[in-house]
């Protein structure tokens, strides 16, 4: 308000008629302090705007009043907009540097079948899975290996006398995938033994690396799901015994995950009472059986999700049987 209360003190002065001399003479003060105001070298007391709104019937204290109420209002917003781009950048941050980037790649090599095997690399983790290796259906394949080169084979990362094989390795501390091979996988090589006739010969094929995650399409979306069971499953101690296959064995309790299906199975024993409950995960349904002494006592159905409940042999406590295997399975989501 201040740098126009010169101009305001102009026209109203005009409009009522009056000089300079005469509104020094009413307020009691030089001409030179009415010409200066309205010049915007200074500016009135407050007592002299008291008497100026009198005058020249304008609200000059209240028009003040506005206009400190309206520079407190902008410190407080300015205030309030600093602590929200604090915030945002310290959420953006935090983010940035703990959310799971996934990249998703489709193997494959000339002359070559590996079937759906893929590699995902993340923030903290890589798994490589050879699905399911066919080279020219008479020979018999006695192992592989894989490894990195730059003319010669270097880094080996893995040999196997299989033709599946899923591999989890945690970056932190690599077992497979050390030093650099991660910015050299351009450069992945696999290299095949087999038999002619009871001759060996070994065989090497450049594998090409196809990038999914454009697509971003239902088999991106498993393999990511995949690639997050698999990291959390090895956390809890599972054991990899078969493709994607994997178990623990604690005591009278044996658990295990089947991640082709994504169904999680409990198995326990308690003296007589034999409990063998199957968690199908993608379609929230849980079905358990209980045997006592070898004879079957018990068979339910429940959905988790619609809490549908089917109770098929017995007097069902649905209960008992969700809890325990809902608290083991809850154990592996959890560890994330």
């Amino acid at each position: 308000m201040e740098k126009d209360i010169g101009s305001i003190i102009s026209n109203l002065r005009k409009k009522k008629k009056l000089t300079q001399a005469k509104l020094a003479q009413k307020l009691n003060v030089s001409d030179r302090a009415v010409s200066n105001w309205e010049t915007g070298k200074n500016y009135p007391d407050i007592e002299i705007l008291a008497k100026l709104s009198l005058i020249l019937d304008y609200d000059f204290l209240g028009c003040l009043y506005q206009n400190k109420k309206r520079k407190y209002l902008d410190i407080i917003f300015l205030i309030i907009l600093f602590i929200l781009i604090v915030l945002t950048s310290f959420f953006a941050f935090y983010f940035i540097n703990n959310y799971q980037k996934y990249n998703i790649y489709h193997l494959t090599a000339n002359n070559l079948d590996l079937g759906n095997s893929f590699l995902i690399t993340s923030k903290d983790n890589v798994i490589l899975e050879i699905d399911d290796l066919k080279f020219k259906e008479d020979y018999i394949i006695n192992s592989f290996s894989l490894y990195v080169s730059n003319f010669k084979k270097e880094e080996i990362v893995f040999k196997r006398n299989k033709t599946k094989i899923t591999l989890v390795d945690n970056l932190d501390n690599p077992k497979y995938f050390k030093k650099d091979i991660l910015s050299n996988l351009n450069n992945l090589y696999i290299d095949i033994n087999y038999n002619i006739d009871n001759n060996s010969f070994n065989e090497t094929f450049k594998i090409v690396l196809t990038d999914i995650n454009s697509l971003q399409n239902d088999n991106y979306n498993y393999l990511k799901e995949k690639a997050n069971v698999k990291t959390l499953l090895l956390n809890n101690n599972y054991k990899l015994t078969n493709k994607d296959y994997y178990e623990k064995n604690e005591e009278n309790l044996k658990l295990a995950y089947n991640l082709e299906d994504n169904i999680f199975y409990y198995n326990m024993v308690d003296k007589d009472i034999y409990y063998n409950i199957n968690y199908d995960v993608k379609n929230n349904l849980i079905e358990g059986k209980t045997y006592y002494k070898n004879v079957l006592v018990m068979n339910l159905k429940y959905n988790t999700k619609t809490n549908n409940k089917k109770c098929l042999i017995g007097d069902c406590n649905y209960q008992d049987i969700t809890n325990k295997i809902l608290k083991e399975y809850k154990k592996i989501k959890n560890s994330s």
